[in-house]
């Protein structure tokens, strides 16, 4: 499935820079891509454009992304939303799972 608009909500700009570039790969453009790197910017780009593809991480400057994903899901957002988190914990799965994240 390809996905005409992506927001990609990551602070480490190592890790954004190769999704990126992945994203890119996969034939997204660059200019289909938002770059958020806080929950705040992330909800300010949602208000500009919603995406159709969320990639979402769990460990963000001001908050947990459980906090957007939860918020998104309870708005009536029906878009892709993909966690990313640091733990390969299978607790942190589930949280994800049960925010309304679809992996």
């Amino acid at each position: 499935m390809m996905f005409a608009s992506v927001l990609l909500v990551e602070d480490e700009r190592a890790l954004a820079d190769t999704l990126l570039v992945a994203l890119r790969k996969l034939g997204i453009p660059e200019g289909q891509v938002k770059h958020a790197t806080t929950l705040h910017d992330a909800e300010a780009s949602f208000q500009e454009q919603t995406p159709e593809l969320v990639l979402l991480d769990r460990a963000l400057p001001d908050g947990d992304g459980l906090t957007l994903c939860t918020r998104l899901r309870a708005d009536g957002y029906t878009g892709a939303i993909l966690m990313l988190t640091a733990t390969g914990q299978t607790q942190a799965r589930v949280e994800g799972l049960r925010a309304g994240a679809d992996d």
